[in-house]
């Protein structure tokens, strides 16, 4: 590799609030994905840390400020014998484990890259794996040293137009004291690479040496040579008294406080927001969920209810059978018995005439009903023949 490439390394603070971006980012779930190549996004790995880093920090940030409002309460009204400010820290309840003036949020984000062509290995366009893992060893070689236990994730990103490496810091410092007790708060400049971010630069420049990089341009040097060339050349000196300084650092500091309160007011209301729209949003598919239950119950209670009906119909239709089946099988053998005395007619005439009393009542009734019979009997045969 003839041409030394400088070595990137940003960082810029961050919010807790501003976690879930980190994380959508690192998950690809969303923000702006058109410069991602998903082809490759298999191959990002962890550093670092898991999957969970934001929500174990997430918790070590709660469980830090249930702590330290504990030790902050007990020191003032066991230890100091305070109760009235005791009493005043337990109606402020937990505290944020930061300053509360920070007019910038209390952690870091940082990323570690070079100029894409440093990656490049022979056929230009494609990564050489190699060049990657002596810049991931130099990597994790500086982050030991340098971040220790404040690297909460560190993760390398393979899909996008440069090999880079992405982290979260959280630098976290534990105090003792008489009023406070044990406080545990995160304190960036606690690290020297973070405090003195133009020093950072020069350190890492060195973990990198290997890996073929240099440090980058000097542009923070440049520009306080070039004001102070020019405050020697054209601006004239001025003594400020003590008294002025002092008031001038009040109102700085004010204003400082200001912004730091109005940022941390927008932030919450930002973080509030979102909990309401997700809780509105599940409230919603709660409802949808049920509202397709109970259609669902319904539509199946109808379904039944139709079955129900049908089969009720089919059993009245096959009963209804089953008599007109009987009644014509009873009929039937009713015609074929009847049918036996038609003949009793001419018998009882054939006797009346043996005996001289065709004429009689009794003949002549005993002939009208065989006749009433007879026409009876054509009457149930003509209704078998026509059903």
């Amino acid at each position: 590799m003839t041409q030394k490439h400088p070595l990137v390394f940003g960082m810029r603070a961050i919010w807790p609030g501003q976690l879930s971006r980190v994380e959508m980012h690192q998950t690809r779930t969303g923000g702006d994905l058109s410069h991602i190549r998903p082809g490759r996004t298999h191959l990002n790995q962890f550093l670092i840390g898991g999957p969970d880093w934001r929500e174990q920090l997430e918790e070590d940030i709660r469980r830090a400020s249930e702590l330290n409002f504990r030790h902050a309460y007990s020191a003032r009204r066991w230890t100091r014998k305070r109760k009235k400010e005791a009493a005043e820290i337990r109606r402020n309840g937990p505290q944020d484990p930061w300053k509360r003036d920070r007019a910038e949020g209390p952690l870091r984000e940082f990323i570690f890259t070079a100029n894409k062509k440093h990656f490049e290995g022979d056929t230009p366009g494609f990564s050489d794996v190699e060049r990657e893992d002596v810049f991931r060893r130099c990597f994790m070689r500086a982050a030991r040293d340098q971040f220790g236990d404040a690297c909460v994730a560190a993760w390398e990103d393979h899909d996008e137009e440069g090999y880079h490496i992405h982290g979260v810091l959280a630098p976290w410092v534990v105090s003792k004291s008489k009023q406070a007790g044990k406080q545990r708060r995160i304190e960036p400049s606690s690290i020297p690479v973070v405090k003195n971010y133009e020093a950072g630069h020069d350190i890492f420049a060195e973990y990198f040496g290997p890996a073929g990089l240099v440090r980058g341009e000097k542009r923070a040097e440049r520009r306080r040579e070039a004001f102070e060339a020019e405050g020697k050349s054209e601006l004239p000196a001025e003594n400020t008294s003590c008294h002025d300084w002092r008031a001038e650092e009040a109102v700085r500091l004010h204003e400082k406080r200001k912004k730091a309160a109005k940022a941390w007011a927008a932030a919450k209301k930002k973080e509030k927001a979102a909990r309401e729209a997700e809780a509105r949003a599940k409230a919603i598919s709660e409802q949808n969920r049920a509202a397709e239950a109970r259609r669902e119950k319904k539509h199946q209670a109808r379904v039944a209810a139709v079955e129900k009906r049908e089969a009720l119909a089919a059993e009245k239709e096959r009963a209804q059978a089953a008599r007109a089946q009987d009644l014509d099988r009873r009929e039937r053998g009713l015609v074929e018995t009847l049918k036996a005395f038609i003949p009793l007619a001419e018998q009882i005439r054939e006797a009346a005439r043996k005996v001289g009393l065709t004429g009689h009542p009794l003949v002549q009734s005993g002939l009208d009903a065989v006749e009433k019979m007879r026409d009876m009997i054509g009457r149930i045969g003509g209704h078998q023949r026509t059903r």
